[in-house]
């Protein structure tokens, strides 16, 4: 074997420093992207153009090179970490994560206790009286109440010549007022002129006219109908009387009655 030249021989000695540093990082226990192996031999073959190349230990060197065997030596101090280099730029944000679950429901707190009722207010002042409204529209009329009569019938009443006689008589309160009297005249012994009328009085006032004087002829053979009617109109209790009077014999006034209605208005 050929001894190696001074270029050949710093290539040898670099290449014990880079397997001397590989072999120490190795036992102490160095990981990084790939782990070193501990080498026994390295060997080259120097090239005609002086450049050495690294071939198998089982390998021969071409025709014209010269083969050189590299042993290891031993392990060399570590060397000082080197500086920390400069920090990289941020990555990509990364896809959102997919969401979680739901999380189960609380239980529902109890309820708070009713709190002391607060003290009464004061009574506010009394608001304006509000205005008038308008008046409303007329009502319709109602229906006619009942109406209430008043009668005073007898079966008869004598007449003696000359004298007025009472025949009916009725006492009605402030109203207004339809007003009839019937009956019919017999018994005449001769003949005569029959007069009848219907008045009014109240207490401290004159008697006055409620409807004319019905005046008949009666005769023995005649019976005469009375018919007389009249309205009143008052405002406090009035005494309603039928009177009549025959004038040249005595006669009477079968079924006298005087009849009082009151009416809702006479117009």
């Amino acid at each position: 074997m050929r001894v190696p030249t001074a270029r050949t021989g710093a290539v040898l000695a670099m290449s014990a420093i880079l397997l001397g540093g590989v072999a120490a990082s190795a036992r102490a226990g160095d990981t990084g992207p790939s782990v070193a192996t501990k080498l026994p031999s390295v060997t080259w073959c120097k090239q005609t153009n002086g450049l050495m190349r690294q071939v198998w230990s089982t390998s021969d060197c071409r025709p014209g090179e010269s083969k050189y065997a590299l042993k290891a030596g031993g392990v060399g101090p570590r060397g000082l970490p080197g500086a920390t280099g400069a920090r990289g730029s941020a990555g990509a944000t990364g896809p959102t994560g997919a969401a979680g679950a739901a999380g189960a429901t609380g239980t529902t707190g109890a309820a708070g206790a009713t709190g002391a009722a607060g003290p009464a207010g004061a009574t506010g002042a009394a608001g304006p009286a509000g205005a008038t409204g308008v008046a409303g529209a007329t009502g319709a009329t109602g229906a006619t109440g009942p109406s209430d009569l008043y009668v005073d019938s007898n079966v008869s009443g004598s007449l003696t010549d000359g004298v007025p006689s009472v025949l009916s008589t009725l006492t009605v309160p402030a109203g207004s007022y339809l007003l009839t009297f019937t009956g019919y005249a017999t018994g005449a012994t001769a003949d005569g002129t029959l007069s009848c009328q219907v008045t009014r009085s109240s207490a401290g006032t004159a008697t006055t006219w409620v409807q004319p004087v019905q005046v008949a002829l009666v005769t023995a053979t005649t019976q005469p109908g009375l018919s007389l009617s009249g309205v009143l109109v008052t405002t406090g209790a009035q005494t309603i009387t039928a009177r009549c009077a025959v004038i040249g014999t005595d006669a009477s006034v079968v079924a006298p009655r005087l009849i009082a209605v009151v009416v809702g208005q006479v117009h």
